[in-house]
């Protein structure tokens, strides 16, 4: 299961938001660390460099993003997908000594050489590997997912997910999933450039392309909360705060039975409903604003 970008990680960088800098980091232990952990995202495979590990030091700031990669072992090939993958993890501040703190940590993750066939066709029952090098839009997908998240040059991201999404329209008409993946893709690329009625159609061509396979699911959950951002820097209150309400009752919906997974639905719901919240409390609907942060408080004490 691949997470791409967390909405608290996703509202911080649309807003140009940062934590401010709280001098060198404290170095932690790792499971400490990942006790706090949001998000995290599986790094994109990388041809022929056979499922290498890169271990890497990240910076994780006082508001829970990671702000560098050091790599100090792997293969250089397999750096870049890493660091993109190891960049969009996202934590909840890490306190010590009573307060948020910049803390360093030295973390491992793997990057395959091949995307799970039930990565490239919806409906597939197989967990087996299948070679992607002779498949350009599932190359271009992969990169434009890399794009979105290396934030420096996002105009790339745009490009390169544009030439993604007409590569995959060359597919026969019953490649739904890709054809999902690849609209997603370039609406995360618009977020980034703050193009935000660009982003609502790709968000939303997605949403109608995959009624057919999964009504409700948490990335269908996801997507609608990104629209309900795209809306909100457009200035339309009343459509953020619907489409975050449809986000919102999407992922209650979709919350799975495995305990990872939950875990990881219950962490997006709680900001969907914290997101919604403050477009409540924008609307002077105090009351509605307090019963979805009583919601929210409830996951999070779950969460424990």
């Amino acid at each position: 299961m691949r997470f791409f970008i967390g909405f608290l990680a996703l509202i911080a960088a649309l807003c140009g938001c940062r934590a401010p800098d709280d001098g060198p980091p404290r170095r932690i232990p790792r499971d400490d660390a990942y006790r706090h952990m949001i998000t995290r995202v599986q790094a994109e495979p990388v041809a022929g460099v056979y499922a290498n590990s890169v271990t890497a030091d990240i910076v994780i700031g006082t508001n829970g993003g990671v702000e560098s990669v050091t790599v100090l072992k792997g293969d250089q090939r397999q750096a870049p997908s890493a660091i993109a993958a190891l960049m969009n993890y996202r934590f909840s501040p890490i306190v010590l000594d009573g307060r948020p703190r910049r803390v360093i940590t030295t973390v491992v993750i793997t990057v395959p050489d091949t995307f799970a066939t039930s990565e490239l066709a919806a409906g597939s029952d197989t967990s087996a590997a299948v070679d992607v090098r002779g498949r350009p839009e599932v190359v271009l997908t992969a990169d434009c997912n890399r794009a979105t998240k290396i934030y420096p040059n996002p105009a790339k991201a745009v490009d390169t997910c544009i030439a993604a999404l007409r590569a995959v329209n060359e597919l026969p008409e019953n490649e739904l999933k890709l054809r999902v993946d690849a609209h997603s893709a370039l609406g995360d690329a618009y977020l980034l450039t703050r193009r935000w009625p660009d982003a609502i159609r790709e968000f939303e061509a997605a949403l109608r392309i995959e009624r057919p396979l999964e009504a409700k699911t948490y990335r269908r959950g996801e997507r609608l909360g990104k629209i309900s951002v795209g809306y909100f820097n457009l200035g339309d209150l009343t459509s953020a705060d619907h489409y975050a309400g449809l986000a919102v009752t999407t992922m209650r919906a979709a919350m799975p039975a495995d305990p990872n997974e939950r875990a990881i639905v219950m962490r997006t719901l709680r900001e969907l409903l914290l997101m919604q919240a403050r477009f409540k409390r924008l609307h002077s609907d105090e009351i509605g604003a307090r019963r979805l942060e009583h919601e929210a408080e409830g996951l999070a004490v779950q969460e424990r």
